[in-house]
């Protein structure tokens, strides 16, 4: 029973990969034929590879494919990002409120970009987390569900940094922004209410 449900599982992924490539190969290419062709190649070439490849070297590519896919959905968001940002910056919108937005992108920026480092690239690449290590003297070590893989001192450190800082900066660049946010709203209603007052004025000295 378990085995009929994995291969059912494993044909319908067969399909969804081969639905996403034809959608995105679609809206890039603008040819519904050629991108059948290339999705329906891809897909056959995923499935011989999961079919025929030992199970060692299937891990070895799944990571690689994984490190893959991670850096394409990262550019993406990247591109998306970049967009926004330029169209907040043509927008007619005041400095803060510009700042505002821009803090806001940066901080949903950044925690993507925490989550692909510390969830795919140190778990899947590296053996572990720095912060689920450890250290043993001079012996520094990545931790993963107590798993321990050994790392030099730099690459430690530097991880460690790194995910320090990847901690940090969603939420600095959030709660920024949603200040700003705030700020900017103030602003416009103390403008609107200053100017009611001023109408208010000019039409009773009328």
């Amino acid at each position: 029973m378990t085995h009929i449900v994995l291969t059912v599982a494993e044909i319908l992924g067969y399909v969804v990969l081969y639905v996403i490539l034809f959608r995105c190969l679609k809206w890039l290419l603008q040819r519904s034929k050629v991108a059948h062709l290339f999705a329906a190649g891809i897909t056959g070439i995923v499935f011989l590879m999961v079919t025929l490849l030992p199970e060692k070297d299937m891990h070895f590519i799944l990571h690689y494919m994984t490190l893959v896919l991670a850096v394409i959905i990262l550019l993406l968001v990247v591109l998306l990002v970049g967009w926004l940002a330029l169209r907040v910056l043509r927008s007619n919108n005041s400095l803060l409120q510009k700042t505002a937005t821009m803090l806001l992108l940066a901080a949903a920026l950044s925690f993507l970009i925490w989550l692909i480092v510390s969830f795919m690239i140190f778990n899947v690449f590296l053996g572990g987390h720095p912060y689920l290590g450890k250290v043993v003297g001079d012996d520094y070590y990545f931790g993963q569900h107590g798993k321990y893989t050994r790392v030099t001192p730099e690459i430690w450190w530097i991880s460690f940094w790194l995910v320090t800082a990847l901690h940090c900066i969603p939420p600095v660049c959030l709660v920024s922004g949603l200040l700003l946010t705030w700020l900017s709203r103030l602003r416009e209603k103390s403008k609107s209410r200053n100017f009611e007052i001023i109408a208010c004025r000019t039409s009773s000295t009328q």
